[in-house]
């Protein structure tokens, strides 16, 4: 089974190298095997001659889009997607919050065939980490808001570590530019009737002085997302 792991990046030239290093021999389940598809949404430092690079000397499962202008995390994972070859999509940020080390846990609930999103959740473990009060408070009820909007009972909705088999977006068109990617995969997850199973995984947030891009106005523009996702399916019930 083919997982392909998207890693979408807008200058990051510190810490893209390393994620890589560590997703390129990061552990998979058994009988699974990963490719890299490296996404630049426009960067301006030396982000895209590290992934170049790395593509360079692992072209055999990696490869890179590179993006006219920063057109938004959502316009990039569009892009990986529409060149991924995996049975299973995997979101990696680029910013080392994330760590390679937990593909085994969020990958190995699919051996249930009947598994079709894992997201990795910060708060079901013990060593979760918080910086920014307003974020944890923002991230728990934007969680909740989802609940109350789909019947769900997932804990953390804006991670950035989520995973789906790509057969779930069958017939489903993305159309977030930005951040609010997220959200809207999410939403259109659940609105198709899949259960989003969590696993804990490790989270090492970064400050907004180390490159951190989320802002709060991404949360408001996320309860958003949900709504109007939630609200188109109430219509095509009618």
């Amino acid at each position: 089974m083919l997982v392909s792991i998207i890693v979408p990046f807008h200058d990051e030239e510190r810490t893209l190298p390393v994620l890589l290093e560590r997703a390129n021999v990061a552990a998979m389940p058994p009988g699974m095997e990963s490719e890299l598809v490296l996404v630049d949404d426009g960067s301006g430092d030396g982000s895209n001659a590290a992934a170049a690079s790395f593509v360079a000397r692992h072209c055999e499962r990696a490869k890179l889009i590179t993006l006219a202008g920063n057109r938004g995390k959502g316009a990039a994972m569009r892009a990986g997607l529409a060149e991924a070859r995996g049975e299973i999509v995997l979101v990696q940020d680029a910013d080392l919050e994330w760590d390679p080390a937990d593909y085994m846990r969020l990958l190995a609930p699919y051996a249930d065939p009947d598994v079709f999103a894992v997201f990795g959740s910060r708060l079901l473990g013990s060593d979760a980490i918080c910086i920014y009060r307003h974020y944890y408070v923002g991230g728990r009820m934007l969680s909740a808001f989802t609940n109350l909007l789909f019947g769900s009972r997932i804990t953390d909705e804006p991670t950035g570590f989520k995973s789906f088999r790509r057969a779930a977006l069958d017939g489903v068109t993305l159309t977030a530019d930005g951040f609010d990617f997220d959200p809207e995969l999410t939403g259109r997850l659940l609105q198709a009737g899949y259960t989003i199973h969590e696993v804990p995984v490790h989270y090492v947030p970064r400050t907004f002085r180390e490159g951190k891009k989320v802002r709060a106005r991404d949360g408001l523009r996320a309860l958003w997302v949900l709504l109007r996702i939630r609200l188109e399916g109430r219509r095509r019930r009618a």
